[in-house]
């Protein structure tokens, strides 16, 4: 089982991305699950954002993506801090770095953007269709 993160501020674009790269790698004929951090938020009634609340949250995501049991499972969520980052414990990263700021502004204080050579992929504008299928190369070469 892979994890994939797909993280950045609010409205960065996390979903749609990770939307698409989960249809990619289905379509190249992959198992892959995929979470989205406000659907479990919603299943779980858990709307803490304090600091703790994320920790929690990280955890979470990275229980349930191991027991997806999937070859792929791509999360998608804000993961505002290191600490976050390394509770989800993803296996590879890709960092939505495509606004400034998001919608959220107590996100914005804790919000620590990773270095984008220290992650798998940085987009600093909106992926097109042809920037998934590099992702998902990337990923399978990299098996």
């Amino acid at each position: 089982m892979n994890i994939i993160l797909v993280m950045g501020q609010a409205g960065s674009g996390k979903t749609t991305f990770a939307e698409k790269l989960v249809d990619e790698l289905i379509f190249r004929g992959y198992p892959v699950g995929w979470l989205n951090a406000d659907d479990i938020r919603k299943e779980f009634d858990d709307w803490d954002f304090s600091l703790e609340g994320r920790y929690r949250a990280a955890s979470r995501m990275r229980d349930l993506a191991v027991e997806l049991d999937q070859e792929f499972v791509v999360v998608d969520m804000i993961c505002p801090t290191k600490e976050t980052r390394v509770l989800l414990d993803a296996d590879f990263v890709v960092f939505m770095n495509t606004i400034k700021e998001g919608r959220f502004e107590d996100t914005n204080k804790m919000f620590e953007s990773p270095p984008c050579d220290l992650v798998d992929v940085c987009f600093e504008t909106y992926p097109e269709q042809e920037d998934v299928e590099c992702v998902a190369d990337k990923l399978l070469t990299w098996l």
